[in-house]
């Protein structure tokens, strides 16, 4: 796994001047799987996963997981109170819950107020 910050972005309507945290799983064949999340608020305090993806050969073999608590650990460091995302499947559901991302779209994210989540 390495990280990558960038400034990219697939929104950018939100992603105007802000960065994108970027974890990368790759084999000797190349890269494999990423996860990547991006701040809600100018203050990096809310972070959003976007989209995690696992290439279907090297699926089931914990890759997302790790890509998730790689993910988590750096978006913690960075400063993250509150981290969400959507998953999309079961498994998702069941890594999210395990790192306790909550489910929110960024439109909800930014029409709640900011609370801090204890980790």
């Amino acid at each position: 796994m390495w990280r990558y910050l960038a400034e990219c972005g697939r929104y950018p309507h939100l992603l105007t001047r802000r960065d994108c945290w970027i974890a990368r799983a790759e084999s000797e064949a190349g890269l494999v799987g990423y996860a990547w999340a991006y701040p809600v608020r100018e203050c990096n305090c809310w972070m959003y996963i976007d989209d995690v993806a696992v290439h279907a050969d090297h699926q089931g073999n914990g890759i997302g997981g790790e890509l998730i608590a790689e993910l988590v650990a750096w978006l913690l460091e960075s400063g993250a109170r509150r981290i969400t995302g959507l998953a999309i499947d079961g498994r998702m559901a069941q890594i999210f819950g395990r790192h306790r991302i909550s489910a929110a779209p960024p439109t909800e994210i930014c029409e709640q107020e900011e609370v801090d989540v204890d980790r």
